[in-house]
This record gives C-alpha cells, structure tokens and sequence, in this order.
C-alpha cells in the first residue's frame, strides 16, 4: 500500500530517436568489468525532494553527489536543476508539472556540471555494463504501486498498476544478487537510508517494456562552485 502521504513523481516522457546517437555502450565495450561496484555519495542519507514534481532534478543531483566527484549538494540544489530542467526541456513554457530525463542532463549542462555529451541505454546490458564499469546512471520509469515500499529483503517488487513517472538514480550492481542498488529522492525513511535494491529482471521490465530511460554522463572536475 502506499505510504499515508505521497511522495512526489514528476518524470514525463519525451523519446528521441537521436539518443541512439549517444550511446552508454561505446563507453563500455573494452572495460573489464568487476563483479561489483557500489558508488558512495558524499552522504548516508539522501535529498527529499518531499511533495513536488521534482524527482529529475533530484536523481541529477544524486548523481552529482556520488562518486566520483561527492559533491555537497541540498534540497535547494535538487529544486534548481528542475527549474533550469523545465527551461530545456521538450515542452514550452514552465506552466506544467515535471519535466524529461534529457531536461535535467541538459540542466547540468548548461552549468558546466557535465561534458558536452550525455549518453543513453538502449539495453539493460548497458546499464549494467554502465554502472559496472563507469558510474551512477539517472533511470526514468514507470513506478507501480507494489514499488512504494521495499520488501522485507529491501527489494522493489513490480505489483500493482501504475501510479506515475519517476526519475531515480542507479548506483551499484552486484552480479552475486543480480541486482542494482538504487537510491531515490523520498528522503532517507524510504527503504534503507533512502536505498533499495532491483533485480535485473524487474528492472530489463521497467526500462525495456514499459518505457523507461537511462542516461548518464561524464562529470567535470570540480574546479568551481555549483552557483
């Protein structure tokens, strides 16, 4: 059952046929790849981006604070990529509610927080060669009802009808579980500090049948302020 006050969604969707121009693959194919990786962030804890339609500029700004860069980010940070998001995106105007997985990367952009490409998945396989290999990937999906709370194992179950899109942020892998460590934007009473775990079934569903995204990015050192 969902929790007594609803979290906030906010991810809307714009395909592109042009994402297959960049694709996460090229960054990966000559890597040998661990069997694990766990990408740490700057906190244990994660952002809250609490009620609003901001989860795009929240999963960017958790992968800013992951490594390898471990920015410091706050909420406020996670409410202005959005803004800036909602300037860059598909649809005109800011007079809506959410914003595209590609807004909040031309966000970081547009601040000189990423070089000039984003890369997206076509695959699973890439993700996983992806998180593996290189770093955290901002995924948008469908999110269901049986999502909203963790088993008792800390794994996200895909049960139930679909209650909205949201952007969130991959940041391990563990070929033992077969799994993703995943960290959201509900603050840290969601699952473990604000963290679940997926397993690579439930998550080739969401990105490849049910019309999900994945994009990442190489971060810029950090040589300057995030204003």
């Amino acid at each position: 059952m969902p929790p007594p006050v609803r979290p906030g969604f906010g991810r809307l969707i714009a395909p592109d046929a042009r994402d297959a121009l960049h694709p996460m693959r090229a960054l990966t194919k000559r890597l040998v790849l661990p069997t694990s990786r766990l990408w740490r962030s700057f906190r244990d804890y994660v952002l809250d981006q609490g009620q609003t339609p901001h989860c795009v500029g929240f999963a960017w700004a958790g992968f800013l604070e992951a490594a390898p860069f471990m920015h410091e980010l706050t909420n406020a940070d996670g409410d202005r990529f959005y803004a800036i998001a909602q300037t860059l995106d598909e649809w005109p105007g800011t007079d809506y509610d959410g914003t595209s997985t590609r807004g909040g990367a031309k966000a970081l952009q547009s601040l000189g927080l990423i070089t000039g490409e984003y890369v997206w998945a076509q695959t699973e396989e890439d993700v996983w060669r992806f998180v593996l290999g290189r770093g955290p990937v901002v995924t948008g999906t469908t999110w269901l009802t049986g999502m909203f709370t963790p088993d008792k194992n800390g794994y996200l179950r895909l049960t139930g009808g679909e209650e909205g899109g949201h952007d969130w942020l991959i940041i391990g892998a563990s070929e033992k579980r077969a799994s993703y460590r995943l960290q959201n934007s509900w603050s840290a009473s969601w699952g473990e500090n604000g963290r679940a775990w997926i397993t690579r079934e439930d998550y080739r569903q969401l990105l490849e049948t049910l019309g999900g995204d994945a994009c990442s990015a190489v971060e810029v050192a950090p040589t300057r302020s995030l204003e």
